[in-house]
């Protein structure tokens, strides 16, 4: 998971250890601190969808468009991923859902 995240944000020109303190504050954020270290590919499609969402806020975006973000996740990973939208939409971010 921090790999992907720190894929990302590097296309983006991140790095160093910015992107390091960048990767960890999102993983904590999206609930996936202790499978950080873990494969994307064995986690369950909610823990995928808030993968996605850190990935796609990495960066620090001024606009997030989501398309149906929470389509075959169980209802506490639903509710995670709109707890953390609303939160980033609190802090200035525009979403457009």
């Amino acid at each position: 998971a921090r790999e992907n995240v720190e894929f990302f944000g590097r296309l983006y020109g991140l790095g160093g250890t910015d992107l390091t303190t960048r990767a960890g504050e999102l993983l904590a954020a999206v609930g996936l601190t202790d499978r950080a270290d873990d494969r994307a590919g064995t986690f369950s499609g909610g823990m995928k969808r808030r993968l996605n969402l850190a990935v796609s806020v990495v960066h620090r975006p001024r606009v997030l468009f989501l398309d149906e973000p929470t389509t075959g996740v169980d209802p506490q990973s639903r509710n995670h991923i709109f707890e953390q939208v609303r939160a980033l939409n609190a802090a200035g971010l525009t979403v457009v859902y």
